[in-house]
């Protein structure tokens, strides 16, 4: 598979997008990859997404 590259557009798909703050920010903060900085309340987001 190629690499993609953002920004990427998904049309004709389900998607679920929701978000929230956890009850233990730090063990947030500890999951984020090296280089990206977490947000300052540790919100976490997920999209997930079928294309039928």
């Amino acid at each position: 598979m190629s690499e993609l590259v953002a920004p990427q557009l998904v049309v004709n798909s389900r998607m679920i997008y929701f978000g929230w703050v956890p009850a233990d920010p730090e063990a947030v903060a500890a999951l984020v990859p090296d280089g990206l900085k977490p947000m300052a309340n540790r919100r976490v987001f997920v999209n997930q997404y079928v294309v039928d």
